[in-house]
């Protein structure tokens, strides 16, 4: 099977080409540009690739489409696909992608974002290296345990993170397009109704996908009903929370504080006016792929995935 492999992120790609490489009947072809794709995709059955850049949409869907009398699959590496949702694909394209295999990771980043805050972590790191005993931090320390974490997206991600909270004795609420009920949480409310039950969330944690719904889903009047102490975390994608409406609920103390994985647009320009934002901790979209264990797994997955396209049955 002739299989293109586009790694658009660099850390995933040793892990993907070694499981790729591993299987005998896959004829491997590596990629690195548009142009390259464009000239090695005609022909292949398989593409596996990390999801686009969504405003080189009409580049990939002009490639897609060149290629779709012999492409079958379209495999995506991360669990977010919003630039291939933003290309579009050819009738009678499959695709896959690797949904999963990073929430552990992402479950995680959130909770280390979590116990920074109520622990005070970036402030004792900032006296540590002023050679300072800072005794004055303790009253203002405090526990997530008995606290309510609000979790937008109920996903992979979102029941990973749930399983952390239960085990650290948080109370779990969650939002989702249909709001099913789940032994995880202990209260489920539809995504329209996030403003109205913001106000019982001292944590909210957004692990949902970036959609034309969820484009924007906060904004100035959610923060307004979030409690002046609550802490926003978001892993997702960046478009998700209007980023200028958030750095002014920072500044005038809407609510507590934020931490950061994703931003719009990456990387988040050094003149922008979040970096000065009190309270806020940024990372730079390394949540998900930084564990050997989500690396080894999207290797699999896509390997998984290329199994169903050979053995169809």
């Amino acid at each position: 099977m002739r299989v293109v492999y586009w790694p658009l992120r660099p850390g995933y790609e040793t892990a993907v080409t070694a499981a790729l490489r591993a299987e005998p009947d896959i004829d491997l072809t590596i990629v690195r540009t548009l142009d390259e794709l464009a000239a090695k995709l005609p022909g292949t059955e398989a593409l596996v690739m990390s999801d686009p850049p969504a405003e080189r949409s009409a580049e990939v869907r002009a490639i897609l489409d060149a290629s779709a009398a012999t492409l079958r699959w379209i495999h995506i590496t991360n669990a977010g696909h919003d630039g291939l949702d933003a290309a579009g694909v050819p009738a009678g394209i499959g695709v896959s992608a690797s949904a999963g295999a990073n929430a552990q990771a992402l479950a995680e980043h959130v909770m280390a974002f979590l116990l920074a805050f109520t622990r005070r972590m970036p402030e004792f790191a900032n006296a540590t290296q002023a050679h300072t005993w800072d005794a004055a931090r303790k009253p203002s320390m405090t526990s997530i345990e008995g606290q309510t974490l609000a979790i937008v997206g109920l996903g992979f991600a979102g029941r990973a993170l749930a399983k952390f909270a239960r085990a650290a004795g948080m109370r779990i609420i969650a939002f989702r397009h249909e709001p099913l009920d789940d032994p995880l949480v202990d209260e489920v409310f539809a995504l329209a109704d996030l403003r109205a039950a913001l106000g019982k969330a001292d944590f909210i944690a957004v692990t949902t996908a970036l959609t034309s719904e969820t484009h924007h889903l906060f904004g100035r009047a959610e923060f307004a009903a979030c409690k002046p102490t609550a802490y926003l975390v978001n892993v997702a994608r960046g478009a998700i929370v209007d980023q200028v409406a958030l750095a002014e609920a920072l500044r005038a103390g809407t609510i507590a504080g934020a931490g950061l994985d994703v931003s719009e647009p990456e990387p988040l320009p050094s003149g922008d006016p979040l970096w000065s934002a009190p309270n806020l901790i940024i990372t730079p979209h390394c949540a998900g792929s930084t564990s050997p264990m989500t690396l080894r797994r999207m290797g699999e997955y896509a390997v998984e995935n290329l199994a169903k396209l050979r053995s169809p049955g």
